[in-house]
């Protein structure tokens, strides 16, 4: 008996070894991608997922690059500005996209303001369903907790806000190393975005605006304390989604956004539904520069034109 117990010892030890060899493996090149390949986990180490997506947005805010004021917004916001970035227009684009959150969007303003000490404006272009984005089981811990963790920009957040992404994904899978070691498997990030969406149900705020209530409040303190002009304007949107954003109304007009901004729900500006596939963005057949230009001037023109003009200078533009 001691010897089978002694031989059972043993295989459990040599498992838990080679376990763990393979997961380390699944976190370096080459063999990362074979793993990953291997496990149907390709997809959970693209570039363009999660925190690859992200840190370059939480960098390039933070260059001492001259600029004097900052565009943010969700993917909406960066189809349409995104081609726009020019040499020396002293506008800085970083559209990212919804999932960040309100919270991410503070973020990027806040490490925009302690680096551009001449800022003189930040503009915020996002819908309705971007400002009632929480913390969900979809793409929150890849676009909050991975990017916000790996570049300690976690601790901008309240601790409330730190509280409440622990109880939706896990302590132990806030901590650095952890997160690290998901975000650089495949499989591992399989396993636990599969773990999370089963027995997680997100955050449901009491109120739809609440998270942007308070850091958008953030960034118009920041703003105010600096002498910065805070903008926040709606993107456009499709007639798909009317009834849907007219619901919300009643819930933004209650928020402390609308005391700040009270005409963001006037400014929607409706396009046809033929024009988006997927109730957000424009499709490929609307997708062209001259286009999406069009599509800023109408919705933008009678108020921004300052920086339309600004953003419109025949300059080249940046890779």
């Amino acid at each position: 008996m001691k010897r089978f117990i002694k031989k059972a010892l043993l295989f459990i030890f040599i498992l838990f070894t080679v376990l763990i060899i393979l997961d380390l493996l699944s976190m370096i090149e080459p063999t990362r991608t074979l793993l990953a390949e291997l496990t149907d986990s390709r997809d959970y180490i693209s570039i363009n997922v999660g925190a690859d997506e992200i840190k370059p947005y939480i960098d390039k805010v933070a260059l001492s690059d001259g600029a004097t004021r900052l565009i943010l917004g969700d993917s909406m916001c960066h189809q349409l500005f995104s081609d726009l970035q020019v040499d020396n227009s002293g506008i800085l684009i970083a559209g990212s996209n919804a999932a960040i959150t309100p919270a991410g969007q503070y973020i990027l303003a806040r490490r925009f303001i302690e680096t551009h000490p001449n800022a003189t404006d930040i503009y915020l272009f996002m819908l309705p369903s971007a400002l009632g984005q929480s913390f969900d089981t979809n793409y929150g811990y890849q676009y909050t907790v991975m990017p916000f963790v790996e570049t300690g920009t976690i601790e901008y957040l309240d601790p409330d806000t730190t509280k409440i992404m622990e109880n939706v994904y896990g302590r132990f899978f806030m901590n650095p190393t952890i997160v690290r070691m998901i975000d650089l498997s495949g499989p591992n990030r399989k396993m636990y975005l599969n773990l999370l969406k089963k027995h997680s149900s997100g955050y449901k705020p009491a109120g739809y605006f609440d998270i942007a209530d308070n850091y958008i409040g953030k960034i118009k303190a920041l703003c105010d304390e600096k002498g910065i002009k805070l903008h926040l304007h709606p993107c456009p949107v499709f007639e798909s989604q009317r009834e849907n954003y007219e619901n919300m109304r009643s819930s933004y007009e209650s928020s402390d956004l609308h005391s700040w901004f009270p005409d963001y729900f006037d400014e929607l500006v409706y396009y046809p539904a033929d024009e988006t596939d997927d109730d957000v963005h424009f499709n490929s057949d609307h997708r062209e520069k001259d286009y999406l230009l069009q599509v800023i001037n109408e919705c933008y023109g009678s108020y921004l034109s300052d920086l339309i003009r600004a953003l419109q200078k025949d300059q080249p533009v940046l890779p």
